[in-house]
């Protein structure tokens, strides 16, 4: 018999073996994807290639360089902006603009397609293109390594830049801008980032020299600091190939751009920062920590998967706190990285106006809550069941991520130094370590992290702020007060019906037609409820399911319009059948499925989806949400009291007042616009409409359309579209609009409004058209959509480019049949209050060059006809597309179902005579309101 003592020894040495093979896997270092290829070319450069097919025929594009603001000498502050800019304005194969003019060429958009951006320690170029012709992939590969060691930095390009970016300056300067960046300035903490603002100096960039400019370049730019990503439809062999072929001539000095630390506080300190044009209340309890280890291991995956718990659990509880009504507006608190640099914890939360100390005591009673007690084992197993039922979904589908989620994981890994691990290798990760974070392992992570070291606590909002706190002093004396208080444990207890609702199956569905132009069918159901399915299996897995009908708030008179703005809401947040608001969020947990309940102007919708093991639940959750609402009482007169108190709290700015009454200009003032002042509110919001509305809107059934995408075929959701659907109640709603028609101004119309801002001035040009041209919706919207791309490649070249006296402009250009037909195009900007008549002027000659001389402009058309082609057949593959496109030409009335097929030859057959005659009717021969905000 073995002896008591002998048994101990044998059991400590296994207790001891397993944790030393438990440490020595926690230690393992991670695998990478096995799709992703990196490597490091002799030069130092490093790259990284991952063939993906989502989506088909694109790939996304990113020179990364390790080198920004903070790198910048006290004579170049502002020179890695400048010159990330004049990446576009000439290269060693590009001259000039050659870039631009060759990328739109291809179909890219600029802003969308190519763009680049600086912060304090990156710089990053950015491109998306199509990749089906190698050649394309070859020049874009060219077009990156150019921008790492071939910029010209030429004298008359960077005097033609150097008005851009004082441009840029000026467009994103004021109050809010300066609000924000108090923060920033908080997190800094006195490091050399913040004597390194991107944007720079002033008076640096008005006078810096091509060769200051080619200093900061030649001693950044270098490959030891730089990485080259290609994610998406491509030949992997080939583009390795080609990174090697194009990069490794780059030569450069070793060297190495270790990003400043950023000291932690070093004792407890709070600040008070007013302005008068800030609308927002907010406090910023600060706290700078060691920054979290990068993901190479187990160990830093299972460290990473807490710190990523704990700020879900702490989003559900304060997302379920907001019911409860505290005297604050909303809050938050996370765990995370800042510039690579720290660690921070910011609790952050929304004040109001008069309730500052009792938000202020709320918000603090609420942390400590979780400081002291952590979470519950509920809401712990809800977080990880939705954690880990979202990543085994994933894993099912075997649908690829898209491109752009990888890049953002490549950028990880290279700046951050997380690995980029397989779905299946993160699946299997979650299943082995959130079992282990139970409430005491976490609550003791949050002991370890939050509220350890000093903190700086940041007061921002607007002067009336210091009649209810005096001082920097009394606000860390009542903070320090606030968390020696006593706090009970947080508990709720939530009450879960085992099943949604019991549906007896039955058969609606009274006629099947094909509709083959789309490879959908059309299904007609005894309630009067049309449907229309189609397969979609790039949306691996996954159904998705909405639906409209003509009506929404236009169609409810002047008495119950503004209860109709919120009672739908109100009621769809309200739970339904035996289920509470709770009881519903828990039964979901886990399921992914969503449906929600949608009322604007002109009609009312509905939107879900779900995995498809859970497509019945779908169905079930629209049936019950449908047939069977509940109206919340306390929900509803917390959504009454927010409405009362934003009003009350808002801080009207003058932006706010222009922006109202520009509103009121175009289309006339009524009831359906007014400011839903507190009165109105008190007077016309009222509980008891608020289920009869909604019984209006989603009662009766007739004349409902629903569009069904969904990764199988017709047979498998037959029965549930028959049985959920076609058990919607039957009847006719009366959907007919009584809202005033829309009356726009019938001479054109000078609006001038001032601002205390007095820096820059806000400029928008509004033409509005009120007769009809007897084009089809769907070609009225393509040539609405090629009229502003190309008044916006004109007015950017003339104004930006030619004349430097604007960072950007804006163009919006449409058409809407209902509730009368309107066609509106706008033009604005941001720019000198000296400059305004100036800037009006030469977009009414660029507006003029179009009606009059449309040969011009051609080449612009060109490239909006390769971007057009392009991204529809990117869009093509998404089900969002189809089931919008599918919904509109319903509601527009013009089911020409064969468009999408002639979609191509449409933009091929159109003419820059044929936009400059649309041109002629949407702008030349409207109304024009000449809208000025200015000091």
């Amino acid at each position: 018999v073995m002896s008591r003592e002998r048994r101990y020894i044998i059991n400590l040495t296994l207790t001891g073996l397993v944790w030393l093979l438990s440490v020595s896997a926690a230690a393992q270092p991670l695998r990478y994807d096995a799709q992703l290829r990196k490597g490091r070319l002799d030069n130092g450069l490093t790259y990284y290639v991952y063939p993906n097919q989502n989506p088909r025929g694109e790939a996304v594009y990113r020179l990364f360089v390790k080198a920004g603001s903070v790198h910048e000498r006290d004579d170049q502050q502002g020179l890695a902006h400048f010159l990330e800019h004049l990446a576009f304005n000439g290269t060693r194969h590009f001259p000039g603009d050659g870039i631009v003019r060759f990328l739109q060429s291809k179909g890219a958009k600029f802003g969308k397609d190519l763009n680049a951006h600086t912060s304090f320690a990156e710089t990053i170029y950015k491109l998306q293109l199509p990749s089906s012709d190698p050649l394309m992939v070859d020049s874009t590969l060219t077009i990156l390594a150019d921008w790492a060691g071939g910029l010209t930095i030429a004298p008359e390009e960077v005097e033609k830049e150097r008005g851009v970016i004082l441009s840029e300056w000026l467009s994103r300067g004021g109050t809010q801008t300066d609000n924000s960046m108090k923060l920033v300035m908080e997190l800094l903490n006195g490091s050399p980032y913040s004597r390194r603002i991107t944007i720079g100096d002033t008076a640096i960039i008005r006078h810096a020299t091509p060769q200051t400019i080619r200093d900061y370049y030649e001693q950044w730019y270098t490959p030891q600091l730089m990485a080259v990503a290609v994610v998406g439809d491509i030949n992997a062999d080939s583009v390795e190939r080609l990174i090697r072929s194009k990069f490794s001539g780059l030569s450069g000095k070793a060297r190495k751009a270790k990003a400043p630390a950023i000291p932690q506080y070093n004792r407890e300190t709070a600040r008070i920062a007013t302005d008068k044009g800030v609308a927002a209340t907010e406090l910023d309890m600060l706290m700078l920590l060691t920054q979290p280890k990068p993901v190479r291991t187990a160990k830093d995956y299972r460290q990473y998967l807490t710190r990523s718990l704990i700020n879900r659990l702490m989003k559900q509880r304060f997302n379920a706190l907001s019911f409860d009504n505290p005297a604050y507006a909303s809050a938050s608190v996370q765990h995370s990285r800042f510039l690579g640099a720290t660690g921070v914890t910011d609790a952050s939360v929304e004040l109001q106006k008069g309730k500052l100390r009792q938000g202020i005591s709320d918000f603090i009673s609420h942390q400590q809550q979780i400081y002291r007690y952590g979470f519950t084992s509920t809401e712990i197993a809800r977080a990880c069941k939705s954690l880990l039922s979202g990543m085994a979904a994933k894993v099912r589908s075997g649908q690829q991520p898209r491109s752009s989620d990888l890049m953002s994981e490549i950028y990880a890994d290279y700046y951050d130094g997380n690995m980029l691990i397989s779905r299946e290798d993160e699946l299997q990760l979650m299943g082995r370590f959130l079992p282990e974070l139970d409430s005491v392992k976490l609550l003791k992570q949050i002991k370890k992290v939050f509220e350890t070291r000093p903190m700086h606590y940041l007061l921002r909002g607007p002067e009336e702020v210091a009649d209810e706190m005096a001082s920097k002093d009394s606000l860390l004396h009542f903070i320090s007060q606030c968390r020696k208080r006593p706090v009970e444990r947080y508990y709720k207890r939530v009450d879960v019906p085992d099943e949604l609702c019991n549906v007896t199956p039955a058969e609606h569905i009274v006629s099947e037609t094909p509709i083959p132009e789309i490879d959908a069918t059309d299904l007609r159901l005894d309630n009067g409820v049309r449907v229309i399915f189609r397969q979609w299996e790039t949306d691996r897995g996954r159904i998705a399911l909405s639906g409209f009908r003509k009506g929404g708030q236009y169609s409810i008179d002047s008495l119950r319009y503004y209860t109709s703005l919120v009672g739908p809401s109100v009621v769809t947040l309200s739970g339904a059948g035996q289920f509470s608001r709770d009881a519903l969020s828990h039964y979901l947990t886990g399921t992914s499925t969503t449906m929600h309940f949608l009322v604007d102007k002109m009609r009312t919708g509905i939107a879900g989806s779900a995995r498809m093991e859970q497509a019945e639940t779908l169905f079930q959750l629209l049936w019950l949400k449908w047939t069977q609402p509940q109206l919340d009482t306390a929900v509803c007169r917390l959504t009454i009291e927010k409405l009362i108190e934003n009003y009350q709290q808002k801080q009207d700015t003058p932006l706010d007042k222009f922006s109202r009454q520009l509103a009121w200009l175009m289309t006339g003032r009524n009831y359906t616009n007014a400011v839903l002042t507190d009165t109105l509110v008190r007077q016309m919001v009222r509980e008891d409409d608020m289920l009869p509305l909604f019984h209006q809107f989603y009662g009766a059934a007739s004349g409902y359309t629903f569009v069904v995408m969904a990764d199988c075929e017709l047979v498998d959701v037959r029965p549930l579209i028959s049985t959920y659907i076609g058990n919607l109640p039957k009847g006719e709603a009366d959907t007919t609009w009584v809202s005033p028609r829309r009356l726009i101004p019938q001479t054109d119309t000078t609006f001038i409004s001032h601002t205390a801002d007095d820096q820059k001035a806000r400029v928008t040009l509004v033409y509005q058209q009120d007769v009809p041209v007897a084009d089809a919706p769907q070609l009225l919207e393509m040539k609405a959509a090629m009229l502003k791309a190309i008044l916006r490649s004109a007015l950017l070249k003339r104004l930006r480019e030619d004349m430097g006296k604007v960072y950007s402009v804006s163009v919006s250009s449409g058409s809407g049949l209902y509730p009368t037909f309107l066609s509106r195009t706008s033009i604005g900007f941001v720019c000198q209050p000296d400059d305004i008549d100036t800037l009006v002027r030469a977009t009414n000659d660029e507006l003029q060059r179009l009606y009059n001389h449309p040969d011009e402009f051609a080449s612009y058309l060109d490239d909006v006809k390769q971007n057009l082609i392009k991204e529809n057949q990117l869009q093509m593959q998404k089900s969002a597309y189809w089931t919008q496109w599918i919904r509109n030409s319903i509601y527009q009335n013009h089911e020409d179902w064969t468009w999408l097929n002639r979609y191509d030859d449409t933009v091929n057959r159109l003419t820059i005579h044929d936009i400059a005659a649309f041109a002629r009717w949407a702008v030349r021969d409207a109304h024009l309101i000449k809208a000025v905000l200015q000091p």
